[in-house]
Formats: structure tokens, sequence, C-alpha cells
């Protein structure tokens, strides 16, 4: 938590007493962690709490929303030993800690903090101090993170979740048509769609995350002539996609801005690879065309399954493909 404490606390805390025995210090916004839930925060210097030496101080309230360990931290003017107090909606003594609060480095003001295991419900801290002391408290608790709010999949392949600061008691689809999720947070996809995973923690906490499932087929967008410099010529693939003996189908697009009609896109040849970079198959050979200058044809080759270099089927949604050729034209 100590880490979660430093980030979380956007200040310089600067403790002086003047003659009027005020406190005063500067600060700035105090911000809480995307992981860490305060019950207790300071906001300004106006929530400074003293606390007489050996008297204990008010009680401070506060409510725990879920079964969890629960932080009492303290920054203070003086190093310390302060008794952390902790008594129940009733006003019974839940727990009680010894707090050490010292500097953690000659740059820091003396701070220190107590763990509490706490169901939920409404609770209050009292503090006793040795010496006397003003101080910042805070109370919290650490949150769990999702891994991931939003995600994509493609169909027939998966991606994993994970929790952070927390323990999942099981993870659940809202439509096992569309992904489904096993018990350790592997979100396969089924179908296009939308659907909510959902990490049920042990402290009934959930965090969801929304997947979208794509079907396997690759998407780019079309060239055209404005893409074109006076003079050239260009292609691409705009779209692939398996077909149902596991042919990949390729679905080129070129353009034509040379200033002559074109005839023939020779030499061509078209590397389709994986995520990974592999290579999952190449296309050699020629295309009759008859495009006239500042215009567009679309055609389609097929690699037969067969001259597939991977013939297990990939992600085509993440995957990419490249083309080149020479244009032969009519002057």
């Amino acid at each position: 938590m100590r880490k979660v404490f430093k980030k979380s606390i956007a200040f310089v805390l600067t403790l002086a007493l003047a003659l009027t025995s005020l406190v005063v210090m500067n600060t700035t916004e105090v911000k809480a962690a995307n992981n860490y839930k305060y019950f207790i925060q300071p906001a300004s210097s106006n929530d400074i709490k003293t606390l007489q030496p050996g008297a204990n101080s008010e009680a401070f309230a506060f409510n725990v929303d879920v079964n969890a360990t629960v932080y009492v931290d303290v920054v203070a003017l003086y190093s310390d030993t302060i008794t952390a107090s902790i008594f129940n909606e009733a006003g019974a003594l839940v727990d009680q800690k010894a707090i050490t609060v010292a500097p953690v480095n000659a740059n820091e003001d003396p701070s220190g903090y107590a763990e509490f295991a706490l169901a939920a419900g409404n609770y209050s801290v009292v503090l006793t101090s040795t010496v006397g002391n003003y101080i910042y408290l805070f109370v919290g608790r650490d949150t769990a993170a999702i891994s991931q709010q939003k995600a994509e999949v493609t169909v027939g392949f998966n991606t994993k979740l994970d929790v952070t600061g927390g323990k999942v008691k099981a993870w659940k689809s809202s439509n096992k048509g569309i992904a489904t999720v096993d018990k350790k947070g592997k979100v396969t996809g089924k179908k296009a769609g939308k659907c909510k995973i959902t990490a049920v923690l042990t402290t009934g906490e959930k965090l969801t995350c929304t997947v979208t499932v794509k079907k396997n087929v690759y998407s780019a967008r079309k060239l055209t002539t404005s893409d074109v410099y006076y003079g050239n010529s260009a292609a691409n693939v705009y779209n692939m996609s398996y077909d149902k003996k596991g042919n990949l189908v390729v679905r080129v697009r070129f353009v034509n801005n040379i200033g002559y009609k074109v005839v023939k896109l020779d030499k061509m040849k078209i590397v389709v690879k994986n995520s990974a970079g592999k290579v999952i198959g190449t296309y050699s050979g020629s295309q009759k065309l008859s495009v006239a200058h500042g215009g567009a044809k679309d055609f389609t080759v097929t690699i037969k399954k067969s001259k597939l270099k991977i013939k297990k089927v990939q992600d085509l949604v993440n995957a990419e493909a490249t083309i080149d050729g020479k244009s032969v034209y009519y002057q």
C-alpha cells in the first residue's frame, strides 16, 4: 500500500508552527490512485488533525464497502508512535495497532501506516499520539483492476484478461454465443458481436470488460487516385478471408495515375504475414488489366490452401499484406 499511497498524494507537505501555534502547510490537490479507494482523505490544510500527547483523538468515522484489508495511514509533523484503535458501529473495539511514524528519507515528512482486516460495515478510528502531533489522516483500501476495460478478439481466437489487486472467484460472459471465458480469464471469440466479460471477486466486487468479437476478415481502405502522385500507379490489398476450403482469398485495388492506359500488372507479388511477422502465404503472377488514366480496378486472387506456408487458419484481422509489381501501359 505504501507505494500506492506515495503515488496517490500530490502534496509537498510542509508543516511548521507559527507564533500563534497554528499549523501552516502548502498543498496541492490530493488525487486518488486508480487502484486505491479512500474512506477518509484530506482535501486541504483544514483537514489537519491535532493530537494531544497521550490523549485519545476524536473518533473519525468511515464505511468499508467490501471485506478488505484497510490501511490507516498518517503523515505527521513529528516522528511519533501513534496507536490506531478501530471500533465498530456498536462502539466495540475491533482491533488496535501501533503505527511507527518516521521519515522514509530526508526529504519526506514522517509517515507510517497499519493494516486492519475488516468486514464490510461502519467503523471509526481513534488515534493516540505519544508526543503530540499534527497529522494528515488517510483511511482506505486497495481496489482491484481488470487488465482491459475494452478488448477486441477475432472469431476463433482468444485474448487474456487478468485482475490485479483482488482474487477472482468466477469469470462470466453475458453472451456465450458471442464469446466464452474460462476460469483463467481466457476469452474466446465465437461470433461477431459484443458482450461483457465479468470477473466476480471473492469480495463480491465485479469488474467488467466490453469485448468486441470480429469476423476473421482482413480489411483496409481502398486506394484512390488522390493517394497516388501523377505519373505513378499503385495497388493495395483491401480485403482477405478464408473460403470454405481453407483457401486464402485476396482482394486487390489497383489505381492508375500514370497518364496512360494500363493493360497489365506484371511481376506481381503478394505477401501475407500474421501478427507475429510469419509468412502465411505468397502469390506471384501477373494480372491483365484495362485501366484508363485516373481509373481504378478491383480484382481477386486466391492462394490455394495447399500453397499456404501456414495451413492452420490465422487471425486475419491482425494480419498484414503487401503487394508489388510493374505496370505495363500504352503510350
